[in-house]
C-alpha cells in the first residue's frame, strides 16, 4: 500500500526529511506554522553526522549547492579559546565526529541552507499551518490543524521545534528546562578591510572569548567557498535563494538580568560589555549590523528512557533539544532526518511494517542523543543545571 507522510514543522530537520523521502519516492506533505522560511541566517557549524545526512537525503545538485556554498576550509579545524586581549588559551576538536574526505570541516550559513533544503518542496509544503494536535489509531493518524481543518496520513511526524504540539500529545509528560539564560545572536559584515584588521584564530572552525567574569562571545567567519549567486545561477537557477556576503558570526552571553529584545539595546549592551576587550573585538562589534540582533532562550529537552512505538514519531527539538553548544541540536535533527528516511523507505517498500521501522529508529536515536546531550550540557556555561 502507498504511505503518505505529514511533517508537522518546516525546519532543517523537517525539510531533510522531505526531501528523503521525496528523494525515495515516498509521499509526503510539510505542515509549517510561519508564512514562508525566515532569513534568519547565522553560521551554522555541520558536523560528519549532519553533512552525511545532507549527502543522503538531498538530490545530487542541492547537495553541491550545499558544499559550494559553505564555508571554505578552515586553517585550522578547531575552537579556539582566546581572552580579551586576544590571547590563545586553549585549542580542541569541534564537538561530534569530523567528516572525512578534503573538506572534514563545514560550516553553512543557516538561512541558505534552510532555503537550499527547501528547493522542490514547494508543492508539498503548506505555509501558514499551525499545527493544534492529532488523533491516531492503530491504521490512521489524523493531524489537526489551528482553524479546525484536518488531514489523514499513514504516519505523523513532529519536527516542529521544542515547543512541539504533536509531542505535547504524543509525550505530554516530557517537561522543557528553562536555564534562565539567553544568548544574543547578531553578525558583522566581513569586508576586506575588516578581515586585514584581525588576528589569524579568528578565523579558525570557532572562536570563543571569555573574560573570567561570565561575559563569553563566540566568533565564527563565514566565506563561502564559492559565492552563492555563482552557485545558484549554475547549479539551481530557479530556487530563488538569496545571495549573502561573508560575515562574522556573534553569539554573545553574560551573567546579570534578562536583556531586552529591542535589537539597538542588545547592540549596546554588547559594546559596552567589551569596551576593555582588544581593539579588534571592540571594532567587530562596533560594525556589526545592529537590525541582525536578536535573543535566544536557552532551553533544554531531555529525552526520556523509552516509550512504545505508534504511527506518530518526533524528530531534532521536538524530542531532544540540548543547549545551543557547536549547533549540536541541528545537527542531531539532519541526522534524525535521514535515519527516519530510511525507515519510512523500507516501511513504503514493504520491508518492514511501520511500528517495526519507527520503533527501531527511536531506540537508534535515544542511544545516539544521549551523549550528546551530556557533552553540550558539560560544555554550556550552565551545565550544573542539566546533571
Amino acid at each position: 500500500m502507498p504511505l503518505h507522510v505529514l511533517i508537522a514543522g518546516g525546519g532543517l530537520g523537517g525539510l531533510c526529511l522531505a526531501q528523503g523521502l521525496r528523494k525515495a519516492g515516498v509521499s509526503c506533505v510539510v505542515y509549517e506554522r510561519e508564512p514562508d522560511i525566515e532569513r534568519t541566517g547565522y553560521r551554522l557549524h555541520l558536523n560528519a553526522d549532519g553533512a552525511d545526512a545532507l549527502r543522503r537525503c538531498l538530490p545530487d545538485h542541492l547537495y553541491e549547492l550545499h558544499l559550494r556554498t559553505s564555508r571554505s576550509t578552515a586553517r585550522r579545524q578547531f575552537a579556539v579559546t582566546l581572552g580579551p586581549d586576544l590571547t590563545e588559551r586553549i585549542t580542541a576538536p569541534h564537538a561530534g565526529p569530523q567528516g572525512g574526505g578534503p573538506r572534514p570541516y563545514l560550516a553553512a550559513d543557516r538561512g541558505t541552507l534552510h532555503q537550499i533544503l527547501l528547493t522542490g518542496l514547494r508543492d508539498v509544503v503548506r505555509f501558514g499551518a499551525p499545527v493544534a494536535g492529532y488523533r491516531a489509531d492503530e491504521n490512521l493518524v489524523v493531524l489537526e490543524l489551528e482553524g479546525g481543518r484536518a488531514v489523514s496520513g499513514d504516519v505523523l511526524v513532529g519536527a516542529d521545534g521544542i515547543d512541539s504540539a504533536v509531542r505535547a500529545t504524543r509525550l505530554p509528560d516530557i517537561r522543557v528546562v528553562d536555564t534562565g539564560t539567553v544568548t544574543v545572536h547578531g553578525r558583522t559584515p566581513l569586508s576586506a578591510d575588516l578581515a586585514g584588521l584581525l588576528p589569524e584564530p579568528l578565523f579558525d572552525g570557532i572562536a570563543a572569548i571569555a573574560d573570567g567574569h561570565g561575559t563569553r562571545l563566540k566568533i565564527g567567519a563565514w566565506r563561502p567557498a564559492a559565492p552563492v549567486a555563482a552557485a545558484c545561477a549554475e547549479l539551481a537557477p530557479s530556487a530563488g535563494i538569496e545571495p549573502v556576503g561573508d560575515y562574522l558570526s556573534l553569539a554573545f552571553s553574560r551573567p546579570g538580568p534578562p536583556l531586552p529584545a529591542e535589537p539597538d539595546v542588545l547592540h549596546r549592551s554588547l559594546a559596552e560589555a567589551v569596551r576593555d576587550w582588544h581593539p579588534a573585538l571592540r571594532e567587530i562589534v562596533a560594525r556589526a549590523d545592529p537590525a541582525s540582533f536578536f535573543v535566544a532562550p536557552a532551553r533544554h529537552l531531555p529525552v526520556p528512557p523509552s516509550w512504545p512505538p505508534g504511527r506518530v514519531t518526533l524528530l531534532g527539538d521536538a524530542i531532544h533539544a540540548p543547549p545551543p553548544v557547536f549547533a549540536a541540536g541541528a545537527n542531531a535533527a539532519l541526522r534524525d532526518a535521514a535515519h527516519l528516511a530510511d525507515a519510512l523507505v523500507r516501511v513504503a517498500t514493504g520491508q518492514q511494517d511501520a511500528l517495526a521501522a519507527i520503533g527501531g529508529y527511536e531506540a537508534e536515536m535515544r542511544e545516539y542523543v544521549r551523549p550528546i546531550l551530556r557533552v553540550a550540557a558539560e560544555l554550556w556555561p550552565a551545565a550544573e543545571l542539566f546533571r
